[in-house]
């Protein structure tokens, strides 16, 4: 799962009265953001570069899987939490794919890539917002390439498979949880741990959600290629629907507090 939003002390480079060893959350949060980018570097240079091709019939260019992202990653959902913000998108749906069809280099960059572009390009993020979704885009990714691998060394494509790329989608949605609750807490210079639970079971439900109809694409994709685009109609839905319950969930909680 994508996090794609930075609270706007962060964003805005505001300092805070509230100071850690009289460095300021900005500070807290770029360390924090160079900590994310030195481990996706290393796992990156260190694991990913050496694991095997992909374990399908066949593999999909970078550039067709790094268009997926970026089309996933331009339409999405928000969810606010006070001054920082989450977003939820169908993103696990290519990773998967991207898992059994693309080799795990081409994997990490193409969603790097696509996600940085469509966040900068459609979506307007610069600066700190990008840098933090970017490096958690190729953290988070790269964890997921590692885990899939690990729990299903190999060709072929069964029920282990499954297993396995469920258990990457949902590392990787991990990984993005425990990033956006660190950086909110670091730029709003309070814990916000405890108010992210219902977030991440929101977050982890979607995560699920989404590698199950990825791994349905993935099925249809082994047994006619062509059939893949029958996945238009339920994809769309699922988007819509996601936005329709955040929505009337944003409104009661409004109301709820007014």
């Amino acid at each position: 799962m994508a996090v794609t939003a930075l609270g706007r002390t962060a964003r805005r480079g505001r300092i805070s009265l509230l100071r850690r060893g009289g460095i300021t959350p900005a500070v807290w949060v770029w360390l924090f953001i160079g900590l994310l980018g030195i481990s996706a570097a290393w796992l990156y240079f260190g694991v990913v570069r050496d694991l095997p091709a992909p374990r399908g019939p066949f593999s999909l260019p970078w550039w067709l899987v790094a268009a997926t992202f970026y089309v996933f990653e331009i339409k999405v959902v928000h969810l606010h939490f006070r001054k920082g913000a989450h977003s939820f998108s169908l993103s696990e749906v290519p990773l998967v794919i991207g898992l059994f069809f693309a080799a795990p280099g081409d994997l990490v960059l193409a969603h790097v890539l696509a996600g940085g572009a469509a966040l900068f390009l459609h979506r307007r993020q610069q600066g700190v917002k990008l840098a933090f979704n970017v490096a958690t885009f190729a953290l988070g990714t790269g964890v997921a390439v590692v885990i899939f691998d690990w729990l299903a060394p190999g060709v072929g494509i069964g029920p282990d498979q499954w297993a396995a790329a469920i258990a990457a989608v949902v590392a990787s949605n991990v990984v993005g949880m425990v990033g956006v609750t660190t950086v909110i807490s670091l730029s709003e210079g309070r814990p916000r741990f405890l108010k992210m639970q219902q977030m991440a079971a929101m977050s982890t439900v979607v995560a699920l959600t989404n590698a199950t109809l990825a791994l349905l694409a993935v099925t249809l994709l082994l047994a006619d290629v062509r059939a893949i685009w029958l996945l238009a109609i339920p994809v769309t839905t699922l988007f819509l629907g996601y936005r329709s319950y955040l929505a009337e969930r944003q409104q009661h909680e409004t109301l709820e507090l007014l």
